[in-house]
């Protein structure tokens, strides 16, 4: 057995690929979901809301949905209902300044402005020059004009920010990617770790004090998790985490092969394709403190 697949056995969870429902989420900076709902039923596509999250709808059309009319319109964005639950967990205020990480290709972007109802600023940083077109293409179809975008290293954001999204590049998971298990090996995983806590420990850094940082990853993995978590809590003096609020996902992991982790982990949550209709999902909230020192 593939030692990646063994390790979710022992864990209790029998993960394989599986076809997600197509989901979305509705742009409210262009339309309502009662609007949307019915201009799609006049294409014959069925929208059922997704009770944990505030504007996520299932949809059942015999179209894509990426080729309807709505959809060029910016009134969507197809958007899997897990990766939605970041930016609620998030959730900027209108004027606020938000940092997000690792932009492209702009979903939760667009998703921080649609909260911010387009006031305030978000700092976009994408790294790879190939992404920021559809980033840029994104942002234009959603009628976003709050965000700047930065073709520059996350690393290189200055302090200041009162919320910092960190959609961390990861390993990602099986139950999304039929041919992951060919691609991944626990080597690369602690590869991923090296890049994650150094973005982690960054976004702690210009985060204003008071303010709120969420890391997010679509993968199962616990060293991309709940350690890099535990390793910023025990590093990182002046940060606490915070109860993660939503219906969907269990409590992060408590220990992992004999790595015990901070005992606040059980705040964050993870979500299990073999268990919930979602792909693999991770999130934390950290609040950093007011008054600690920025280490």
């Amino acid at each position: 057995m593939h030692p990646l697949l063994q390790r979710y056995k022992e864990l209790g969870h029998d993960i394989k690929y599986k076809e997600l429902s197509a989901t979305l989420r509705v742009n409210t900076l262009v339309t309502t979901a009662e609007k949307l709902v019915a201009r799609l039923l006049e294409e014959k596509a069925i929208l059922t809301k997704i009770v944990y999250t505030k504007n996520g709808f299932i949809v059942k059309s015999p179209q894509a949905l990426a080729s309807m009319t709505p959809y060029l319109l910016g009134q969507y964005y197809i958007q899997e209902s897990a990766a939605q639950i970041p930016v609620e967990i998030l959730d900027p205020q209108p004027g606020e300044t938000i940092l997000d990480m690792c932009a492209s290709p702009g979903g939760k972007t667009t998703q921080i402005a649609q909260h911010m109802n387009n006031t305030g600023e978000v700092h976009a940083f994408e790294l790879k020059h190939h992404r920021i077109e559809r980033l840029a293409n994104n942002l234009e179809r959603m009628r976003v004009s709050n965000v700047y975008v930065y073709e520059n290293d996350a690393m290189n954001a200055p302090e200041g920010y009162d919320r910092v999204l960190l959609d961390a590049p990861c390993s990602g998971n099986l139950a999304s990617d039929k041919e992951w298990l060919e691609k991944r090996t626990v080597q690369g995983i602690k590869e991923n770790v090296v890049l994650q806590q150094r973005l982690l420990s960054h976004a702690i850094k210009v985060c204003a004090p008071g303010g709120v940082i969420v890391y997010s990853t679509c993968s199962l993995e616990p060293e991309e998790n709940e350690e890099v978590i535990t390793n910023a809590l025990n590093k990182h003096k002046n940060i606490s985490l915070e109860q993660v609020e939503t219906s969907i996902g269990v409590p992060g992991l408590q220990m992992f092969k004999n790595k015990i982790f901070h005992p606040d982990i059980k705040k964050t949550k993870r979500c299990w394709p073999d268990v919930e209709p979602t792909q693999g999902f991770f999130i934390a909230k950290i609040r950093k403190n007011i008054g600690g020192a920025n280490l």
